[in-house]
């Protein structure tokens, strides 16, 4: 049986990363030591630690099968028994008997290992491996050496011809094999190119005098045989014509493919291309906010550089700072005859409504994407969109939390597979283990990994009583940037070190869109932590800085006033840009806009909030002329929902069951509402609906379906948290009220006097569950 059973799969992936495996003599205590310690040894965590090959293995159980070496002829069964266990005539060789033990012990070790990068079909004859070139000259120049892999990855697509090994992946096992540091022989090459699935192995080498570079490479079956050569000169910032030219040599002898198929790079001016290429090294490196600077500087370049385009959306897909700057996978689509086909996959992964050309619900999204990732499996990005998505919209289309991140972490191991350096995936890994108890063990994970997860680190000692004096953590907080610091706020939120990790990052922040971002962040994160009062100040600060109010999400506002802080103030003032938005009632009726359902759904709300049923009524005949125009299905249908969600507020749906279940039908699906916040505005809703009407268990699964992939949004898991709890206690999950709110109270270390009053009833309900339990 496996190292660890009877535990769920998320204990069982925290295990395999976090403890010894058990030793096989508490299975089964006939088991000789000598062949337990080799066991041992072969699941230990790190591979450097374990036997290198197969024949080590073989020659250490011949040596502990003789009777000085540990194991005697009896070890474990009597002489008879082992002769029975044996048909006559079927006697094996003991080097046999030996490989048959190796085998069952590779089969245990293999719950701990990564699976072969190549499937059973073997290698591939079209599929090229190309690895990063030798290097000699200027060291300005000497980011080429990877660029080049990226310039003959984008050129070799696939279509009629050659298809490259993705570029994240060659370069991540090069560097795992020791290529950068000492470089790889032919043989080592050609085992990772067998490993990887492909036929073929382009290497080369780059010589630099001056500005002039001589490119020489050769390609060869992965399984060796004689290389075909080829050289070019050019000037540096010509590369991506010289690398067309190098590829077109070598696959015009090779396999007979013509170069003017390769030609995406070619029209890329060599600024541009050159920015790109450093922009995807740090990218690589998880400097988040050098490779977004990098993608801007090659897009300013080149407006219509969707390759460019994409690294953009990817390094503000992570870079707290820089979010909402760039609408980069927009400009990739607007540019996608630039791309290769497998690039088009991609782009599609990140955007399939784009490509549908109508709405689509987040289930109906994610179906797109685990279709496409299959015909790319060997695209890290693939895997990381399909990861991330399910990591933070997983409950939004009603997965459960556990579900989610067992679909989150399989992807992100496909990904790991294939590039073992992506730290910002570790960190998912790890913060996958997040609960009421669990910063420490995500932050033990992230560390097994080499993560490099400083904020979970920080975080840990944070919450396991180290010190919450932000001086005593100085000298790891002083290398950070306003990204790291950030997420170092996020993790220790209701502490004092997130308030001075929160000041150092709008201190160091480079410019007025990094200031405006972070500000938003701040007020969110105030109004997450209790903390209306300070959430106002960090609003009057931007509009200081001359921020319009309909820059700062004022939805997001409402909805927290509603939903959670209770504040008034900021609530009216909210509204009152939100109204702003919208015509007069007899216009509207008239000629019905979609756009205004958000803005119609708010209106409604705050009526409800603030008692006022003809502000109420007016919002759902508005909803309802929507509703019934013909021109659009889907908007027409999601005006339907948005009208249904508030006449489940109005008391005349208190206990409208049939309403509740199709309500709450549509919104098991994830559907396309435009804001994460209005869906989990509405799943509240729901979950209230249920829980008036006598269903906890219903009530609680509504309210677990949030919604958190957007930073800017209020209607964090974390607000809903208290309702939860509540919800899961009466539907008799006391163990998940329990973690739900512990993880709830830990953001709320610092809640302004208003909000204490709340909190001390969870506190107060907690206590009282543990004294049940005594």
């Amino acid at each position: 049986e496996p190292p660890f059973v009877r535990r769920s799969p998320h204990e069982v992936l925290a295990a395999h990363v976090t403890e010894p495996a058990p030793a096989v003599s508490v299975r089964r205590q006939s088991v000789p030591p000598a062949l337990e310690a080799l066991i041992a040894k072969c699941l230990l965590k790190q591979p450097a630690d374990r036997y290198q090959s197969a024949e080590e293995v073989v020659s250490e159980l011949e040596r502990i099968a003789t009777p000085s070496g540990g194991m005697s002829p009896a070890a474990g069964m009597a002489p008879t028994a082992r002769a029975a266990a044996v048909p006559t005539g079927r006697m094996p060789s003991a080097r046999t008997g030996m490989l048959i033990a190796v085998a069952a012990v590779v089969l245990v070790a293999g719950w701990f290992g990564v699976a072969k990068l190549r499937g059973t079909k073997g290698v591939d004859p079209n599929v090229v491996l190309v690895l990063p070139f030798e290097f000699s000259g200027a060291s300005a120049l000497a980011y080429l050496r990877e660029g080049i892999v990226n310039v003959l990855e984008t050129n070799l697509t696939g279509e009629a011809g050659p298809r490259a090994i993705a570029s994240q992946t060659a370069i991540a096992q090069w560097k795992r094999k020791g290529g950068a540091e000492h470089g790889l022989t032919e043989t080592e090459a050609q085992v990772i190119a067998r490993d990887l699935g492909a036929g073929q192995l382009l290497r080369g080498s780059i010589v630099a005098a001056g500005n002039d570079l001589v490119v020489s490479a050769t390609i060869a079956t992965s399984s060796g045989g004689r290389p075909v050569q080829a050289q070019v000169k050019g000037p540096a910032d010509s590369i991506a014509y010289l690398a067309t030219q190098l590829a077109g040599q070598l696959l015009s002898l090779r396999v007979g493919e013509s170069a003017d198929r390769l030609h995406s790079l070619q029209s890329v001016p060599p600024t541009a291309l050159r920015q790109y290429l450093i922009g995807q090294q740090a990218l690589r490196d998880s400097r988040f906010s050098d490779s977004y600077v990098a993608f801007a500087a090659a897009l300013a370049q080149d407006s219509t550089f969707a390759l460019a385009a994409m690294g953009l959306w990817l390094a503000q897909d992570w870079s707290l700072t820089n979010v909402g700057t760039a609408d980069g996978l927009g400009i990739a689509f607007r540019h996608r005859d630039r791309l290769g086909p497998r690039d088009l996959v991609i782009l599609e992964m990140a955007s399939p409504t784009r490509f549908a050309g109508h709405p689509m619900t987040i289930r109906e999204a994610m179906d797109v994407r685990e279709r496409l990732v299959r015909n790319i499996p060997d695209r890290p990005e693939g895997w990381y969109i399909v990861g991330d998505q399910y990591f933070h919209r997983g409950a939004a289309m009603g997965l459960t939390r556990e579900e989610s991140m067992r679909r989150a972490v399989f992807a992100f191991q496909k990904l790991l597979a294939l590039d073992p350096r992506v730290t910002y995936v570790q960190r998912h890994v790890a913060e996958s283990f997040l609960g009421s108890e669990g910063i420490a063990r995500s932050a033990r994970v992230a560390e097994s990994l080499g993560a490099g997860a400083v904020h979970l680190s920080i975080a840990a000692r944070v919450r396991g009583g180290d010190s919450t004096d932000f001086g005593h953590y100085r000298a790891e907080i002083d290398r950070l940037g306003p990204d790291e610091l950030t997420m170092v706020t996020v993790f220790t939120a209701g502490t004092p070190v997130s308030d001075s990790t929160l000041a150092r990052a709008l201190n160091s922040s480079t410019d007025v869109v990094q200031r405006t971002n972070l500000m938003l962040f701040a007020r969110k994160a105030m109004t997450i932590e209790g903390r209306p009062a300070a959430g106002r100040e960090f609003g009057a600060r931007l509009n200081r800085m001359g921020q319009a109010p309909g820059a700062m999400n004022p939805e997001g506002v409402v909805y927290d006033v509603v939903f959670s802080s209770r504040d008034s103030i900021a609530g009216a003032e909210a509204m009152a840009v939100v109204s702003r938005d919208l015509r007069p009632e007899a216009e509207a009726l008239a000629r019905p806009m979609f756009s205004e359902r958000q803005p119609l759904f708010l209106e409604g709300l705050w009526a409800s909030f603030r008692n006022d049923t003809a502000a109420l009524s007016s919002a759902l005949r508005r909803l309802d002329a929507m509703a019934a125009r013909k021109d659009s299905a889907y908007q027409a249908g999601l005006a339907q929902l948005t009208a249904g969600a508030l006449r489940l507020v109005a008391s005349a749906g208190a206990t409208d069951r049939g309403l509740t279940a199709r309500v709450d039908s549509v919104l098991n699906d994830g559907p396309p509402l435009g804001s994460p916040d209005m869906r989990t505005a509405m799943n509240l809703i729901v979950a209230r609906a249920w829980e008036r009407l006598g269903d906890a268990r219903r009530a609680a699964a509504a309210a677990e379906r949030t919604d958190n992939i957007e930073p800017a949004g209020v209607l964090d898991p974390i607000v809903g948290a208290r309702e939860l709890g509540r919800l899961k206690l009466a539907a008799g999950d006391t163990a998940g009220a329990v973690s739900t709110w512990r993880f709830y109270l830990l953001r709320r270390g610092m809640a302004e006097p208003s909000q204490r009053k709340l909190d001390d009833e969870i506190r107060a309900k907690l206590a009282e569950i543990e004294r049940k339990k005594r």
